[in-house]
């Protein structure tokens, strides 16, 4: 996989990989995170958590996170990308209710125009494809999670990197988008670091 835990180096040892270049993740505290928030004040429209060596869903306190956020009236749009192969159901729920005070409304094109929104990263259509760039998640889980987030009242996004691999998934993937519930989805390509070694100094 592309992923740029397979392709950092760790400058102290020298080493590249998923274990052995990749430093421990350290979470922001719930008062940094909201302290950030407040002292932005009325300048911050909109906030995106996606993490480059982690997922922000994962962080302990990211409920209590994302209610402080969405609390904030000149906030428009919370956009969070996951591979959301973790957390129970009932903490996707929970996440779609927050999120739902804020529903994202597509514009006359389909797209997202405002409002609050989960980017689920969907690159293949059942556990293996998935596997192939996303490893050692899994699909039927993550659908599972979706689907709560969705009941929750969450606005999601089935998001398909594209790939050599995925390239004749991708009308399976609309389908499996619309039965499940997703409100959209999308097959774009990302600019990120990870396309490329990063070293850490």
């Amino acid at each position: 996989p592309g992923c740029i835990r397979k392709k950092v180096l760790n400058p102290e040892t020298g080493e590249h990989g998923y274990t052995k270049g990749v430093p421990k993740n350290v979470n922001l505290s719930v008062e940094a995170h909201n302290r950030l928030i407040d002292e932005a004040g009325e300048a911050l429209t909109s906030v995106s958590y996606d993490g480059g060596f982690g997922d922000s869903a994962l962080h302990p306190k990211f409920l209590e996170m994302i209610e402080h956020v969405s609390s904030k009236p000149q906030i428009d749009i919370i956009a969070i990308s996951t591979n959301g192969s973790y957390q129970t159901e009932a903490f996707w729920y929970k996440l779609g209710q927050i999120l739902s005070n804020n529903q994202a409304h597509p514009n006359k094109h389909g797209r997202l125009k405002h409002g609050h929104m989960v980017f689920w990263d969907l690159d293949g259509v059942d556990n293996e494809t998935q596997n192939k760039y996303r490893v050692k998640t899994n699909f039927d889980r993550i659908i599972r999670n979706a689907k709560a987030y969705i009941a929750g009242g969450g606005y999601a996004v089935w998001k398909m990197i594209p790939f050599d691999f995925n390239e004749e998934l991708e009308e399976r993937g609309m389908e499996l988008a619309k039965e499940y519930g997703f409100a959209e989805f999308r097959r774009t390509r990302v600019h990120r670091v990870e396309q490329q070694a990063t070293l850490l100094a």
